[in-house]
C-alpha cells in the first residue's frame, strides 16, 4: 500500500514538472516574438535654422521668398565698398548680404538679406520673417536701381546688424532720437539693420565713393511687430 501511494505521488510530482516547463518555455518564445518598445527619442522633423552673421547660405525654407533674385556675393558690390577698410572698426566687413536674428521679435529666427536680381542685376534688400512651420514672409523690402555694369558691380550700399542693446546709429550726433527719450531706449533694446544711403531720399548715387554712399545711414526695425525706420546724415 506504501509503494502504491509513493509511485502515485511520483507520478503527479512529473506532471507538475512538465506543465512548468511547457509553460515556461511558451512565456519565453512569446516574449522573444513580441516587439521591444524603443527608449530613444524621436527626433525632430524641423531642421534647426542656422545662426548667419555677414554671410552664409540662404535656409531651404528662406528661399522661397526670393523670387527672381538670389544671394548677394562679395563681388556684386561695387570696388570702392569691396575695398574699404574702416579705421575705427579695422575687422568690419562692408560686403556682409545675410544676418540673422529674431527682428520682430516674437521668439522666431528671422532673416535680413541683401539681394540681387538674376535678369536685371538690380538688387534688393528685405527680411524674411519667420512665420512657423518652415513659412517665411517678405518683409521690408527695398528696391534699388543699378547704376553700373553688372561686371563692375552693382551695389552701392553697406547692411550692418546692430543687436539688441547696442546704440547703433542713435550714437550718431544728428539722430532724430532724442537722449534719453523712450524712442531712443526703445531703438537700443531692439535689434536693427543699418544701410548706408546717400540722402535722406532713396535717390541713386551720383557718385560712388565711400564718403558719398555712406554720408547717411537708414535703421530698419520693429517695434510691437511695426516696421519703424529712420535716417541719420552727418
Amino acid at each position: 500500500m506504501t509503494k502504491k501511494i509513493s509511485l502515485l505521488a511520483m507520478v503527479l510530482m512529473l506532471g507538475a514538472c512538465n506543465s512548468t516547463t511547457n509553460s515556461n518555455q511558451f512565456t519565453s518564445t512569446t516574449s522573444t516574438n513580441s516587439p521591444i518598445p524603443s527608449t530613444s527619442p524621436t527626433p525632430s522633423t524641423v531642421a534647426e535654422l542656422p545662426d548667419l552673421q555677414c554671410q552664409g547660405e540662404v535656409p531651404q525654407a528662406v528661399k522661397a521668398t526670393l523670387g527672381e533674385h538670389r544671394l548677394a556675393k562679395e563681388s556684386d558690390f561695387v570696388p570702392s565698398i569691396r575695398n574699404f577698410k574702416s579705421s575705427e572698426t579695422p575687422n568690419q566687413k562692408f560686403t556682409c548680404s545675410i544676418f540673422s536674428a529674431d527682428f520682430n521679435q516674437d521668439g522666431l529666427k528671422d532673416y535680413a538679406m541683401l539681394l540681387v536680381a538674376e535678369e536685371t542685376a538690380d538688387f534688393r534688400f528685405q527680411i524674411a520673417l519667420n512665420q512657423g512651420n518652415e513659412k517665411f514672409e517678405r518683409s521690408l523690402v527695398k528696391d534699388y536701381r543699378r547704376i553700373t555694369k553688372p561686371e563692375e558691380g552693382v551695389i552701392y550700399t553697406s547692411m550692418d546688424f546692430k543687436p539688441a542693446g547696442e546704440k547703433g546709429l542713435a550714437n550718431r550726433k544728428y539722430s532724430p532720437l532724442k537722449a534719453e527719450s523712450s524712442e531712443e531706449k526703445t531703438y537700443i533694446n531692439t535689434p536693427a539693420i543699418e544701410l548706408w544711403k546717400v540722402s535722406k531720399t532713396d535717390e541713386p548715387p551720383k557718385q560712388l565713393d565711400v564718403d558719398s554712399l555712406a554720408y547717411c545711414s537708414e535703421a530698419l526695425y520693429f517695434v510691437e511687430g511695426k516696421q519703424k525706420n529712420f535716417a541719420v546724415c552727418d
